[in-house]
């Protein structure tokens, strides 16, 4: 959500900061350790609310939560000038969740003596428990695919298009 703009952004030179969290319940995450140590820690201590288990650059993070972080890794690819090491990831686990919550906040440069430009985005995707993906993420992927088709390649709208399949529909 937003992919465009802050690589727009980065492209204009104008991204100054990006900072991504991602809020999801105990049971929507699949974590490597230490970070999977901080979250059985979190659950056994019987927590209520918000508890950050991450925050710092996105490259921190990926390895350590590669099924739960997508979008962060995402973002900070659009956002080429900051990167997996400038691109903030924020991780918050909240056993009250029944969404995944993703919200990305954008700081861009602003006229010499005047504040900084900001967009805040919030997107709430409801999730079945112990799912990694929200409701709402199957078709925005087949979206992105499908948009994707119509680029290079072959034009046109759909798989048949896209540069990754073969004229006889086999993924290369």
């Amino acid at each position: 959500w937003g992919a465009r703009d802050i690589q727009n952004m980065a492209h204009r030179g104008n991204l100054r900061g990006l900072r991504v969290t991602m809020r999801k319940a105990p049971h929507h995450l699949k974590l490597l350790p230490p970070l999977s140590e901080k979250l059985e820690e979190v659950v056994a201590s019987g927590a209520k609310g918000e508890t950050v288990l991450y925050e710092g650059p996105a490259r921190g993070l990926a390895p350590v939560a590669p099924n739960n972080t997508n979008t962060i890794a995402a973002a900070a690819l659009a956002a080429h000038t900051l990167g997996m090491d400038g691109t903030i990831g924020r991780l918050v686990v909240d056993p009250d969740l029944e969404a995944h919550i993703v919200e990305v906040e954008v700081e861009g440069a602003g006229k010499p003596g005047a504040p900084p430009f900001k967009c805040v985005t919030r997107r709430y995707n409801p999730a079945e428990t112990g799912s990694v993906t929200g409701d709402a993420t199957y078709a925005s992927f087949l979206s992105s695919v499908l948009e994707a088709g119509g680029r290079g390649g072959g034009g046109g709208i759909g798989l048949g298009g896209c540069p990754c399949w073969s004229r006889r529909g086999a993924y290369i």
